[in-house]
């Protein structure tokens, strides 16, 4: 989660601020997933849900102050060119999706859809 508010937030200064037009960028900093988080993995609970909360609210604060032109401005993710904002909600929806599997694989569920019990994760 720390690793998608960072992204989240880097992803929509980058846009905005033109300092990201190409996809290379993004796909440097994807690439920083596997060495992040071991370091994430060291980190306890409660220091990783305040550095959460400290990117997102970087995030917001973000686009409270970007003006119109910042925002309406793309870089290229994928095939897409996207604005700041569609960068925000591609990722929270991304964030969104990846914590309902979380919640799915935490339930054990036979073939029935019958519950099974929760795991100990």
């Amino acid at each position: 989660m720390v690793l998608m508010a960072q992204l989240l937030g880097w992803g929509m200064w980058a846009a905005g601020s033109g300092e990201q037009q190409e996809e290379g960028s993004f796909r440097s900093f994807l690439s920083l997933r596997e060495v992040l988080s071991r370091r994430f993995a060291e980190v306890g609970p409660d220091e990783l849900v305040d550095m959460v909360r400290t990117e997102l609210t970087s995030s917001m604060e973000y686009l409270c102050l970007a003006d119109s032109e910042q925002l309406a401005r793309a870089a290229r993710l994928g095939p897409s060119e996207l604005t700041a904002p569609e960068i925000g909600e591609l990722l929270l929806c991304a964030h969104l999706e990846m914590s309902i599997d979380q919640l799915e694989r935490s339930v054990h569920v036979d073939r029935s859809g019958v519950e099974m019990g929760w795991s100990a994760r």
